[in-house]
């Protein structure tokens, strides 16, 4: 069968790593080989206890010692990026080229991801790819930029900056440029898994919300079976829309 790569790239302890071990565990029950690319190797090593999923290291970025860094407003999810280090073209440059360099290595034939710009931005359109997440984590690829969905808070940069930051840095390993930041997660497979009512770009979506992935909802089984449909058009060479 398949080799996919699930990537989490942001967010602290395993909040993104959950709703991807039970995609995962689907698709291994069917056959496919299971590599996750995490933040946090250590919890992510005791959460998979018993399995055979692969684990190595995802690029990240360590904060530099700063005033309050972690407790900076993030208006946008430019502002996300930003206090991630995406502001800085040498480190955005790293990211890139770590990112490009690991799938070169596993050779996924589907790439998911939660909350993983960085991976997106590097790999869309080289590799089959799902981005998926719970509202904030997955804005609308289709924007010319990041409206705010804070109320609090000034933009960390312009992301006409960091616009010109990305594409510097995706020239840099040889990928596609971006006409406008949002298009990082503009891949074959989008899937927004939360409610209208929770979800910060509702009056922006062209794409459905399919709810939460939880084990406690009987709709997850359905909600897999998208995804899972999904990654196997891919994997066949065939593209498939959200």
């Amino acid at each position: 069968m398949g080799r996919v790569l699930f990537g989490s790239e942001f967010g602290a302890n395993l909040g993104h790593i959950y709703p991807m071990k039970r995609i995962a565990d689907r698709l291994h029950a069917n056959g496919h080989e299971i590599v996750f690319a995490v933040r946090n190797l250590i919890q992510t090593k005791r959460a998979f206890k018993g399995t055979d999923y692969k684990l190595v290291q995802a690029p990240f970025w360590l904060n530099l010692p700063g005033k309050d860094i972690n407790r900076m407003p993030t208006p946008s999810y430019a502002d996300v990026m930003t206090r991630q280090g995406f502001g800085f073209k040498e480190n955005l440059s790293g990211f890139f080229g770590a990112w490009a360099d690991l799938t070169e290595l596993v050779k996924p034939d589907v790439v998911i991801a939660d909350h993983s710009p960085g991976l997106s931005a590097a790999i869309r359109r080289r590799y089959p790819m799902i981005n998926f997440g719970n509202g904030f984590t997955l804005p609308p690829s289709h924007l010319e930029e990041y409206p705010p969905v804070i109320a609090t808070g000034k933009p960390l940069a312009p992301q006409s900056k960091l616009l010109d930051i990305f594409n510097e840095a995706l020239s840099g390993i040889g990928a596609m440029p971006l006409e406008f930041l949002p298009q990082i997660f503009d891949t074959e497979g989008q899937y927004v898994c939360t409610v209208p009512q929770l979800d910060p770009y509702a009056s922006y979506r062209k794409e459905q919300q399919i709810g939460p992935i939880e084990d406690s909802l009987n709709l997850h089984l359905c909600q897999l079976k998208t995804m899972c449909s999904c990654i196997w058009l891919m994997k066949l060479g065939r593209t498939t829309s959200s």
